[in-house]
């Protein structure tokens, strides 16, 4: 059973859906601007999905982040529910940001990921970090998939031009509301927020 996510005070950006939840309400989906996704590594990867947060911070959009603060490895439906996590918010986000960090993982399935998106119309941006094993391998591939597609090289900068992609907010306001299927109910032991304050969203993962 996924769960939804709470959420920041109105007036406060961008709002902020962690997997494995589903957002529920006009909040964070109908009315909340255009959306993004945080793809790229996250097994053996820094939480870069922390800093890119961050850096968008008073952005009015909806933040989509693959990397929950938990993941019982002992549950067999954990696997499945984040692939359909992911699946389902690839497809709903506006745009999505890949960021490929550094580390001993050649973060394959982010590379998967990169290869359908980029054979589809999604708006993608793209950054590799200098120290990313197959770094030369997503330049040569995305040469062929999206001629003229920037490849950047650290993460403010790809963030940067992730925000300038979104589609303008009044565009998105009126799409419709969130599926019947993804409102559930909260469970009580989700971490509420508190009136006027924005949770530290490290402490979340």
């Amino acid at each position: 059973m996924t769960d939804v996510m709470p959420w920041a005070p109105t007036g406060r950006w961008p709002r902020y859906v962690e997997a494995p939840h589903y957002c529920d309400s006009a909040d964070c989906c109908d009315s909340a601007g255009p959306s993004l996704y945080l793809a790229g590594g996250i097994t053996d990867c820094p939480d870069w999905q922390a800093d890119a947060v961050d850096l968008l911070d008073g952005e009015q959009m909806v933040v989509f982040n693959p990397r929950r603060r938990s993941f019982c490895v002992a549950d067999s439906s954990a696997a499945a529910d984040q692939v359909r996590w992911e699946h389902d918010h690839l497809k709903r986000a506006d745009v999505v940001m890949f960021w490929f960090s550094e580390g001993p993982s050649p973060q394959p399935i982010a590379l998967y990921e990169l290869g359908a998106m980029a054979a589809s119309g999604k708006q993608i941006v793209v950054g590799v970090h200098r120290d990313y094993l197959r770094r030369t391998d997503v330049r040569l591939q995305l040469d062929l998939a999206r001629p003229g597609l920037e490849v950047h090289t650290n993460l403010a900068t790809t963030t940067e031009a992730a925000v300038a992609r979104l589609p303008d907010r009044s565009a998105v306001a009126t799409s419709g509301p969130c599926r019947t299927s993804d409102r559930v109910a909260a469970p009580a032991e989700l971490p509420m927020v508190a009136a006027g304050k924005v949770p530290q969203r490290r402490e979340l993962w």
